[in-house]
């Protein structure tokens, strides 16, 4: 371990900054999409604008982490038309040194609270950190969400454990709740934290610390909310109302339990984690601290299960979970001060030697991994062909664009690599385009609930949107029913550039 624990952190740390100077324009969850939002907001401050208007651009989640890039961004005097790589760059950087924090507080937990060895707690530090997904690489909310919640969870612990005068205890519970907000105002599913709090004091018929957690919950969230509307009136239409993702369980199991990295991970943790909380009678004995921690396992996992369903979702759901489950069990298994009756067993014997060879593999797998995300990214030949090829549409069409309005642009292109994908595109051109999220209206089961499509059909008809850019071939989705006839009948192929096609009013 003292070999192998240092090797795999510093390796990925290592590619981890090469991710983060990665010319490809979506090395995870559509970054393209949260990069045009902070560019809006850069612009003009306009965050969150009315998803039934044109440019149809929805901002779909709650805005801290947004604003935190801006912060940067305005920081580093970064312009949201010309310094766009570097706003990429800005948000990758924080989202590492966020996962470094939240490997950091995975480790004090583990040695604070549940008092683990220095090593079994170094360990645990550089699983948090090497066990995290493409979203964790990328300009998107997910890191500072996790993070705020694990630091969350970390002062409800304290709260927990602390013997010292109820005051101290109170500000504890204070800014665990503070926390949690704040997770949940950087993406929604942080929600679940003060659910799983709530839940939790129940268990334990601690009526008082159920009394301050509902005061406190109703102070701080309701502040954050109310501040977040009086800068942002359409917040919650776009939060809430702009993504109406249906449940499919067909996407579910293609995107998330069909994954090799969710059955090596997800499945074993869950086996493991539920196993030790029923035979130790995790929920109902032991002390404060283990209860919640046992609490808290089972309720984030819940939590992703049940959002995983959605169209859209991915396995990063679980990565709060997935840290939780590695400090329960490494708890149960490799502290003395936990002993239980049930691990005199014999499986309870085995368990400890299988368990630390399991998280040795799983996380050489992750580091392997993010080896092939840096491949994929950085040194295959195919995307960067592509990519010269995208940036030489959006010369042509910025040359032809004179000024910051008055020539639409409507990219008809999907966001995935291999098909020609939309590179920055609308990054670059963010002025300009109507659909600057379209994938955010494929991945819809209701577009119809934001978007007028009369509005964007006259809209083609009549000359607004001056430009169409589509690929060879096609992106299967189409925006209208109509749309195609449009195009043929209004518009012209003015360029072709390899698979991109650019389209021309007809004046």
């Amino acid at each position: 371990m003292d070999v192998v624990v240092p090797f795999c952190f510093f390796s990925a740390l290592f590619l981890r900054f090469f991710l983060i100077g990665s010319e490809n324009t979506d090395i995870g969850g559509i970054e393209q999409n949260v990069v045009y939002s902070i560019q809006k907001l850069l612009y003009n401050g306009d965050l969150y604008s009315s998803p039934a208007s044109a440019p149809f651009a929805i901002t779909q989640y709650t805005p801290l982490y947004y604003l935190l890039c801006g912060l940067f961004a305005k920081i580093f005097h970064l312009d949201p038309s010309m310094d766009i790589h570097r706003i990429y760059v800005t948000g990758r950087s924080l989202n590492l040194l966020l996962n470094l924090g939240n490997a950091f507080l995975i480790y004090k937990i583990a040695r604070r609270i549940f008092d683990l060895s220095s090593a079994n707690s170094k360990f645990l530090f550089c699983i948090s950190f090497v066990l995290s997904f493409s979203f964790n690489y990328a300009v998107r909310p997910d890191s500072l969400a996790e993070f705020a919640a694990i630091a969350s969870i970390y002062f409800f612990l304290l709260y927990l454990k602390t013997t010292g005068t109820p005051p101290m205890q109170v500000w504890a519970l204070l800014f665990s709740v503070l926390l949690s907000a704040i997770s949940a105002f950087s993406k929604q599913s942080g929600i679940q934290l003060i659910i799983i709090y709530a839940g939790f004091a129940v268990l334990m018929r601690n009526y008082r610390m159920l009394g301050y957690l509902i005061g406190f919950s109703v102070l701080i969230y309701g502040a954050f909310l109310a501040i977040a509307l009086s800068f942002y009136p359409y917040l919650l239409e776009n939060v809430i109302g702009g993504i109406a993702n249906g449940i499919s369980i067909k996407f579910f199991i293609l995107i998330i339990l069909e994954k090799n990295l969710f059955l090596l991970t997800v499945i074993p943790l869950i086996i493991l984690a539920s196993m030790l909380i029923w035979r130790t009678r995790g929920f109902f004995e032991g002390y404060p601290t283990d209860r919640f921690l046992a609490v808290s396992v089972i309720g984030t996992f819940i939590f992703a299960f049940v959002t995983a369903l959605k169209m859209g979702s991915t396995i990063q759901y679980f990565v709060v979970f997935m840290n939780l489950s590695f400090l329960l069990i490494f708890n149960y298994l490799y502290n003395p001060l936990r002993m239980h009756p049930t691990r005199e067993a014999k499986l309870f014997k085995s368990l400890p030697p299988l368990f630390l060879t399991y998280s040795m593999v799983i996380t050489i797998i992750y580091l392997a991994y993010i080896g092939k995300q840096v491949y994929t990214f950085n040194i295959r030949q195919e995307p960067k062909t592509q990519r010269i090829v995208a940036g030489e549409v959006i010369r042509f069409l910025k040359n032809e664009i004179k000024g910051d309005s008055g020539n639409i642009v409507f990219a008809n292109i999907s966001p995935d690599y291999p098909t020609p994908a939309r590179q920055g595109i609308n990054n670059y051109l963010f002025k300009n385009c109507i659909f600057p999220q379209l994938d955010i209206i494929q991945n819809s089961t209701k577009p119809l609930r934001v978007i007028d499509y009369e509005s964007f059909e006259n809209d083609l008809q009549n000359g607004k949107i001056k430009y169409i850019i589509e690929t060879q071939p096609p992106m299967e989705f189409i925006i209208s029913k109509n749309y195609v006839k449009i195009r043929n009948d209004r518009f012209h192929l003015v360029k072709q550039m390899d698979e991109y096609l650019i389209y021309g009013y007809n004046q």
